[in-house]
C-alpha cells in the first residue's frame, strides 16, 4: 500500500512576539522593563507579543541591536505571520482586521 503524504498546512499562525517574549524571559526582563529601557510603551511591547501590533523597521532595528538577531529576521517573521493570517482568513472567507 502506498503511503499517502500531505502538505504542511498549519491552521495557526505564531506571532513573532513569541520570539521576543522568549528573548525577554532569557534575559530576565519583563515587557515593561524592556519598554522603559527603550522609551517605548508597555502596551506596544505587549501588543507585539500577542500579535496585535506589527513589528515595523524601527522596532526591528531595536530588537536587532538588543538581541543580536538582525532586523531583517524580525521583519521576515512579521511578514510570514501576517501572510499566514491572511491565508487563514481567506480559507474561511473572512477578512481579518490588521492593526
Amino acid at each position: 500500500m502506498a503511503k499517502e503524504t500531505y502538505p504542511y498546512q498549519p491552521d495557526y499562525a505564531t506571532p513573532p512576539g513569541y520570539v521576543l517574549e522568549d528573548h525577554l524571559e532569557a534575559r530576565g526582563l519583563t515587557p515593561a522593563e524592556f519598554a522603559s529601557r527603550h522609551s517605548l510603551s508597555t502596551e506596544l511591547i505587549e501588543g507585539i507579543i500577542d500579535g496585535s501590533v506589527p513589528i515595523d523597521s524601527e522596532l526591528a532595528a531595536i530588537f536587532g541591536r538588543e538581541f543580536s538577531l538582525e532586523a531583517s529576521v524580525w521583519l521576515s517573521m512579521e511578514a510570514i505571520y501576517r501572510g499566514r493570517l491572511e491565508k487563514m482568513a481567506a480559507a474561511v472567507g473572512k477578512t481579518i482586521r490588521q492593526p
